[in-house]
This record gives C-alpha cells, structure tokens and sequence, in this order.
C-alpha cells in the first residue's frame, strides 16, 4: 500500500479538484499539490486525513473527522517539515503533540490568523522563520525539550506579548525576535550560551531584560531600538565584564543595571553608569544613569 506521495507529485495538475488520502499515507512531499485547485483552503476527508493549503504542503496529518474550519490537532506527527503551513493565513489554532520532535523552517511562516500554538514536549528545535509573521500570536510557551531556537523563528509576531524561554535552551538565533514590538519582558535562561546578531532588534515595548549566568556572547544589535528599555539584570561575568556596549545596544536605552553581587564591571557600564550606594534588588549591584 502507499506510504508516501513524493515532492511535486500532483505540482500543476490544473484539473485535479479532490484526492482520496489512504490512512497507509504519512507523509506528503514538498508542494505535492502546488498549483491546483485542491490547495485553495483547507482540506479534510472523511477517513480524518487533512493536508494544509497555502501554496505549500509538506506532510499529512491525522486529525479527527469532525475538523472545525481554522484548526488542527497534529495526532502522531514525527515532523512538521519545512514550510509545512507556509502562509495558511485561516489557521487560527495549533496544537503540536509530544510525538513531533522538529518543527521545520518557515513551518508556519505567515499564519497571520494564528492566535494559539501549543507546542509539545517533544520538540528538540523550532526551525527558521517557523512562526516568522504570525502576527495574531499572543503569547508562546516552549517547552524544555527545546535547546535551539532558530534564526527569525518568532520574527515579526507583532501580538506577541509574552514568550517563555526554557533552561534547555543554549541558543538564540538571528533576527529570532526581531520586530515583536509587543514583547514586554524577557529572561534568557543560564543554559543559553549565545544570543543572535539582531534577536531582538525593534522590539520596542520591552522594559525589562534579564541576562543568564551562561551568555558569553551578544550579536550585534541584539538589542537595538528596544526604545522603552528601562533596566537589564546581569548574571553573566563574560557580559558584565565587557569593556563596550556589547556591540548590540543593549545599554543604549536602560536607565537601571542590576550587576550580580561578585562579578567584575567593564567600561561598557561603567563609562555611562553610576554606582548606586544601595540596591533595591537583593543580590546584585544597582547602577543607573
């Protein structure tokens, strides 16, 4: 019986308006259906096999029969590949279960109808650009199976207000979080050694920012134009003993820089900062501009 339908197997066939999914089927090669009118919305059969539209369609999905309009519940998946959902504007709600272990690039890249997303524990990366352009997202939870996220995964999810980071998690990618202009506060975990080039460029409603013992290294304008950026808290020595502003603006605009008690302060804080005789953060040194 037929396992798998292959990379552009149906690509252009003009007349092509409904196919008969096999439950033996699971998975769908890259734009299997491309240009042709079975990808105008999404599809469902009646045996609760479901493939997304958008121009794109990378794998097969079991969901139930009764599949409302907007959402999908991915029973069994192993991996969502890339450009899976690429600009299926109608998705509203995603649920990612434990059994997918990556979710691809550009995964779901222009859902800008997405305003829910659960990811499942056991999801070890989340792929470039995979949420890229969700606007609707509000908030994002990722899980400790994750130890990666990729370059531009959240870029441009202007709604999102909130984002959970995970001590699983070692690397930031570039652009990761760039233009998330909702995104008020964020704590990158002791596990995280690197933040990318740009990660957090433009996101302007940011206020507060807390730096894990483990970075060693910010990109350049990690942190640019996070215009309403009122204190950093620093558990880094390699950060907190940077002779510049480490090269990604992260001290341009905070008025307040809480230093863990003990570690050592370069000329990137103390060139522009004062040494404030008491802390209202127990633990750590406070300087202000």
């Amino acid at each position: 019986s037929v396992t798998s339908i292959g990379n552009s197997a149906f690509n252009g066939c003009s007349g092509l308006t409904s196919v008969t999914i096999p439950d033996s089927v699971t998975s769908i090669g890259g734009s299997a259906f491309l240009n042709t009118p079975y990808l105008t919305n999404l599809q469902s059969t009646s045996n609760g096999i479901a493939t997304a539209s958008g121009g794109v369609t990378k794998y097969v999905i079991d969901v139930p029969t009764d599949i409302t309009d907007g959402e999908l519940n991915l029973t069994n998946v192993k991996t969502i590949a890339n450009e899976a959902f690429y600009d299926c504007t109608r998705l509203t709600s995603v649920t990612i279960p434990d059994s997918v272990t990556s979710i691809g690039s550009s995964a779901f890249n222009g859902c800008s109808g997405l305003t829910s997303v659960t990811i499942g524990n056991g999801v070890t990366s989340i792929g470039s650009s995979a949420f890229n352009g969700c606007s609707g997202l509000t908030s994002v939870t990722i899980p400790d199976s994750v130890t990666s996220i990729g370059n531009s995964a959240f870029n441009g999810c202007s709604g999102l207000t909130s984002v959970t980071i995970p001590d699983s998690v070692t690397s930031i990618g570039y652009y990761a979080f760039e233009d998330c202009t909702r995104l008020t506060s964020v704590t990158i975990p002791d596990s995280v050694t690197s933040i990318g080039y740009s990660a957090f460029y433009n996101c302007s409603g940011l206020t507060s920012v807390t730096i894990g013992n483990g970075v060693t290294s910010i990109g350049e304008y990690a942190f640019r134009y996070c215009t309403s950026l009122a204190s950093v808290t620093i558990d880094s020595a390699d950060i907190a003993g940077l002779s510049n502003h480490f090269s990604s603006c992260l001290l341009d605009n905070a008025t307040i820089i809480y230093v863990k008690e003990g570690l050592s302060v370069g000329r990137g804080i103390t060139s522009s900062y004062t040494k404030q005789e008491t802390s209202d953060k127990t633990g750590y040194v406070k300087y202000t501009k």
